[in-house]
C-alpha cells in the first residue's frame, strides 16, 4: 500500500493547507484478539511503515 494524498494539519486553528510530500509505502496488519469459540473480543487495523518485522510481533508492539 501506498499513501499518496497530501497531509492535512489540524484543523483545531483555522483552516491550513495541505502539506505535500513523497509517497509513504505502508503496510496494512489485521491484529485480532479471539475467545476460545472463536468471536471476536478485539481488533485492530495497524498501518505502519516497518517492513522487516513479523505481522505478529509489530501488533505485540502497538
Amino acid at each position: 500500500m501506498t499513501l499518496t494524498r497530501p497531509a492535512k494539519p489540524s484543523q483545531k486553528k483555522g483552516k491550513k493547507p495541505a502539506v505535500p510530500g513523497i509517497p509513504v509505502a505502508a503496510r496494512l496488519v489485521v491484529s485480532r484478539v479471539l475467545s476460545d469459540d472463536g468471536d471476536v473480543l478485539a481488533e485492530w487495523l495497524l498501518l505502519t511503515n516497518v517492513k522487516d518485522v513479523d505481522a505478529s510481533t509489530l501488533a505485540l508492539w502497538y
